[in-house]
């Protein structure tokens, strides 16, 4: 796709960039990758960098990251909240006497 859009791109060098290319963004997800060279074709006039490809599907995966951290805080915060009520409900429960106290009556 690179090729296509900047027909000057590694000029001669195809190969090699692809290969560079492809071990630079292995750990990349394909779609997010593809996702983010689309949006820097349609506002860029040159071709991206391999930083440029990166940034914006790291930054995303670190967002969803801190989402998830934050799904899991509130979830334990309800579950803490949850617990507590839980007890002080439990407190307001007459307990039955044990036979002991029925016979020392």
């Amino acid at each position: 796709m690179i090729r296509v859009a900047y027909p000057n791109w590694q000029k001669g060098q195809e190969i090699a960039a692809s290969n560079l290319w492809e071990e630079a963004l292995a750990d990349i997800d394909y779609d997010a990758a593809n996702a983010a060279l689309k949006r820097h074709i349609s506002t860029n006039k040159f071709a991206p960098t391999i930083a440029e490809i990166r940034e914006p599907c790291t930054k995303t995966r670190s967002e969803n990251t801190l989402m998830v951290r934050s799904r899991r805080d509130l979830v334990r915060a309800l579950s803490a909240v949850r617990r507590k009520e839980l007890n002080e409900h439990r407190e307001k429960i007459p307990q039955p006497e044990s036979d002991l106290q029925r016979n020392n009556v």
